[in-house]
């Protein structure tokens, strides 16, 4: 009886090893996300629209939270477009738990893009003086960047930006 007793608590020990290490490399695809990252953004202004392949739910055991991965974005604001080759928002396991789904972190990873074209989005978003002197004085040139957002209870706390501009020509 005992015997039987340790071999199925091992059983489930096992199963729950698999499952948690299947959820932490290849995680969970679903579309159910998508409507809600659409709409979070459509949110924080109306001229933004967003094409989301697919969302892929990971456990991230490093953070202690779930993460939400998306590939390939597309971002819209007007008729100016900005590709994103990964998204990343992690999601507090407590606060997912408690059902409040707090954002601890979003990571925004780019593409190879153009300087002209990215400063063209920034510029259909907010216009401003020092974007239209880059504008200017940029010919040609590629970015890639990876922005880090940081939450502290539900206000910001902290930006990173990391970057590499690509041939770049300058007209000063």
């Amino acid at each position: 009886m005992f015997k039987n007793l340790i071999r199925i608590f091992l059983f489930f020990i096992i199963i729950l090893i698999i499952f948690v290490t299947y959820l932490s490399i290849f995680g969970i695809k679903t579309d159910k996300f998508n409507e809600i990252i659409k709409s979070q953004i459509i949110k924080q202004d109306k001229r933004f629209d967003i094409i989301i392949n697919d969302v892929f739910i990971k456990l991230n055991l490093k953070e202690r939270s779930f993460s939400l991965n998306s590939k390939d974005v597309q971002l819209f604001i007007l008729k100016e477009n900005h590709e994103i080759s990964n998204i990343v928002v992690l999601l507090d396991l407590r606060s997912l738990l408690l059902q409040d789904n707090k954002v601890k972190k979003i990571i925004i990873n780019s593409n190879e893009n153009e300087i002209n074209s990215l400063l063209k989005f920034i510029k259909a978003y907010r216009l401003n003086v020092p974007i239209l002197y880059l504008e200017n004085s940029i010919s040609k040139g590629n970015i890639i960047y990876d922005v880090v957002i940081n939450f502290d209870k539900e206000n910001l706390s902290k930006i990173e930006f990391n970057g590499k501009i690509i041939n770049a020509d300058l007209n000063i």
